[in-house]
């Protein structure tokens, strides 16, 4: 794994954390804002640590209750989540 990998996967990480400690609150031009950088700088990394950071990400989406985001950023997280998941499942 490259160091930049790691900085990416913690970068993700503490973005989970912010939504997380959140609990929906914010604006949801934020939340927004922190899907998008997710979908585009996570989801579809070549590093799978950091495919996973992003994926759990979004599942702390979903515990919020998915504030800012519509049924189809909604849907495409639940299918890049399956196949993260999908693909972990297959690496163990």
């Amino acid at each position: 794994m490259k160091h930049q990998d790691f900085v990416r996967q913690d970068a993700l990480l503490l973005l989970e954390n912010a939504l997380e400690g959140s609990g929906g609150g914010g604006s949801g031009a934020a939340y927004l804002e922190a899907f998008r950088i997710i979908m585009r700088g996570g989801v579809s990394d070549k590093s799978f640590i950091v495919r996973v950071a992003a994926a759990r990400c979004l599942k702390a989406f979903a515990n919020i209750g998915g504030p800012g985001l519509g049924m189809a950023e909604i849907d495409t997280s639940m299918s890049c989540c399956v196949k993260v998941f999908a693909n972990l499942v297959s690496h163990s």
